[in-house]
């Protein structure tokens, strides 16, 4: 009877532990005071409740050595989390931040949308505002929800692109049907044909070089790593995912 009340402390212990940040959030690593932790457990509620999906966010002071998207993924499907969800990792032993699908909202969040909301993160993740980061990551997951068949900035390009294109085609096209309606006379094959005779000679000629200035650049290169693209994790479980270093 004694071993049976000590598994039962255990375990409770053990759930009061893991939930003492509630449903969404996991801040192991104190990044959030008890109101920020209100303010986004909130909007993600509200996400959730709307689309049927988990919003997990997750903060560590621990040491991750391998992929930073494989910590926040496993944490996911082992957490007891619904099939659909999206997760926000942040590592701070690392210094990586992670943003990982699960299920069928891969759909909408797959790797180039992960990666457009990794980029909007960047900012505040290196200045150390580390609230905003998480709100921006609500706010933008919601967005993407909202109009899961909105174009991506890649996709604008590249319609901006091919409309370039085809208009610079059409102009050529335009521009060498009406100079072969022309006569145009033959062109000259040498630079005295435009020099009236006798009008200019040249008696002298000489290049003087004084000095000789070498200009040197420094180009920055940033340390941050980044890591993009579909895997599955140790589950089995497919995931999108990306990282960046902060």
């Amino acid at each position: 009877m004694k071993k049976f009340f000590l598994a039962l402390l255990f375990l409770t212990l053990s759930f009061t532990l893991v939930c003492a940040d509630g449903d969404n959030i996991y801040d192991e690593a104190n990044l959030l005071n008890e109101q920020q932790k209100n303010i986004l457990e909130e909007n993600i509620e509200a996400v959730e409740d709307a689309y049927d999906i988990d919003m997990v966010i997750l903060t560590s002071l621990d040491y991750y050595p391998g992929d930073i998207r494989m910590w926040a993924a496993d944490f996911y499907d082992y957490g007891g989390f619904l099939s659909n969800g999206l997760i926000l990792g942040i590592n701070m032993a690392n210094r990586e931040y992670t943003i990982v699908s699960s299920g069928n909202i891969q759909d909408v969040f797959d790797n180039d949308k992960i990666d457009e909301i990794l980029d909007a993160l960047a900012s505040p993740m290196q200045n150390g505002h580390y609230f905003g980061a998480m709100e921006d990551f609500v706010s933008l997951s919601k967005a993407a929800l909202d109009n899961p068949h909105a174009l991506s900035s890649d996709d604008i390009m590249m319609i901006l692109l091919s409309a370039s294109t085809c208009a610079i085609i059409i102009t050529a096209v335009f521009v060498i049907y009406h100079l072969s309606k022309m006569r145009i006379k033959q062109k000259a094959t040498k630079a005295t044909a435009y020099i009236e005779p006798h009008s200019f000679e040249m008696t002298y000629q000489n290049d003087l070089f004084l000095y000789s200035n070498i200009i040197r650049n420094r180009i920055n290169r940033s340390n941050s790593s980044s890591r993009s693209g579909s895997f599955r994790g140790s589950s089995g479980a497919s995931h999108s995912g990306g990282s960046r270093g902060f």
